[in-house]
């Protein structure tokens, strides 16, 4: 049962628990021959999922109010689905986020949306939500937070609770601020040159060997650049520019040895420029705190009310932010 629920929590796949189960025989676990294989990994996991659903109506019986965190994803069959987080105070007064449901969605509309957060909401035993809903935090998209058709409004006037507090997800908030500030900067040439190093290694593993071989020869370590452009827009960029940094002179010199490609010709003659060490600098120093604030963000911890209450207008961030930068 621990290996199954280490698999699922790991998103090992179920065709790997044989191997874990026989490495576990050889240390002397007694674990038979009967459930070592995926049909019983899966059918362990289930029943590990029938039984946290279970104590989380009980947890969610006791508590008299509750908020919701959902956000919209697809699964790896390109099929739209909703993730839903359900946040509650239990019975020794902690706050707790726990994850309620994740399930299919025929409409991607506010209409839908609302359907399958009844669902979900019903599923984990809350009949009464309407009683005992609170809050709701999602994305900007329109689809949520419309002013007139939005899935806060529905839930608001449809399902008759006006007190119902909607936040805007105070990361994707960050995020987004972040990124137009530094729109339409010098700094927007930083993410592209990121961008275009990343795609040089990533779409030729001759190249990304030749860098490898390089750094065993100078008897330095080595990484993959990564991308910089993915939904978290702070973390990818500062991993990015750390990374190419730390090895800057590695790539210099295996960028020098292609001299077929004109672009990454235009790549090593940008990367060479003062300006643009220079503002790779500047950029990881002023990403890092926001960075650390980002994550800080993400914990249990954050009052989100007080959060907002302290953000003040996103608007005028944006252009002191902007005027900064310029």
């Amino acid at each position: 049962m621990d290996l199954a629920y280490t698999c699922a929590k790991k998103a090992i796949l179920f065709i790997k628990f044989g191997a874990l189960c026989e490495s576990q025989k050889k240390v002397g676990v007694q674990l038979g021959e009967t459930y070592v294989n995926d049909r019983a990994a899966k059918e362990f996991t289930m029943t590990i999922g029938e039984e946290l659903v279970k104590q989380l109506k009980i947890d969610l019986a006791s508590s008299v109010f509750v908020s919701v965190l959902v956000d919209g994803s697809t699964d790896c069959s390109v099929i739209e689905k909703e993730l839903s987080y359900i946040r509650f105070v239990d019975a020794s007064g902690l706050v707790c986020t726990k994850f309620m449901a994740l399930k299919d969605v025929q409409h991607a509309d506010a209409s839908g949306l609302l359907c399958v957060l009844k669902d979900s909401l019903e599923h984990v035993g809350l009949c009464d939500y309407d009683k005992k809903l609170i809050g709701f935090m999602s994305d900007g998209a329109s689809a949520n937070f419309g002013s007139k058709s939005g899935l806060l409004t529905k839930l608001k006037k449809m399902k008759k609770m006006p007190w119902l507090v909607g936040i805007h997800c105070l990361n994707h908030r960050l995020e987004l601020a972040v990124k137009d500030a530094f729109a339409r900067t010098a700094f927007t040439e930083i993410c592209v040159l990121l961008t275009n190093i990343h795609s040089v290694f990533e779409r030729s593993p001759k190249r990304l060997r030749a860098l490898h071989d390089l750094a065993h020869l100078m008897g330095e370590e080595v990484r993959k650049p990564a991308r910089s452009n993915g939904t978290r827009w702070v973390q990818h960029n500062v991993n990015a520019a750390n990374i190419f940094l730390k090895q800057y002179g590695l790539i210099i010199l295996a960028l020098t040895n292609i001299t077929d490609d004109a672009k990454v010709k235009g790549y090593l003659k940008q990367m060479t420029t003062f300006k643009t060490l220079a503002l790779l600098h500047l950029f990881v120093k002023l990403l890092a705190p926001i960075g650390k604030l980002s994550e800080y963000l993400q914990g249990d911890t954050t009052n989100l009310l007080l959060a907002v209450s302290c953000g003040g207008s996103p608007c005028n961030s944006c252009k002191f932010n902007r005027s900064l930068l310029q």
